[in-house]
């Protein structure tokens, strides 16, 4: 996993040298009811050809409420609605 600013001092978004390297990188938007094309979300809306970011979608696979959409920044969307993820002492919480 790598963290990194959005971008650069020379306002070249961090995931192009990363991306360059080889390095494809993915990121999760907001999870919050806007559009992130006009209210920016960092690093989702990034431009970088080296940047998949994602939204939140249900198990019918349509963008769940309270997720953050952009049809120019955000790439696609995955289920995370109703799914475990792990936890602390090897357990498991939705």
């Amino acid at each position: 996993m790598v963290s990194c600013a959005a971008s650069s001092p020379s306002g070249v978004p961090c995931t192009t040298p990363l991306g360059q390297a080889g390095v494809l990188n993915v990121a999760a938007t907001a999870n919050a009811e806007w559009d992130v094309d006009e209210v920016g979300d960092i690093p989702t809306s990034c431009p970088s050809d080296f940047l998949i970011s994602v939204t939140n979608t249900g198990q019918d696979d349509k963008r769940v409420s309270g997720a953050a959409y952009g049809p120019a920044s955000i790439d696609l969307g995955a289920p995370a609605q109703s799914t475990s993820t792990s936890s602390t002492n090897g357990l498991y919480r939705e």
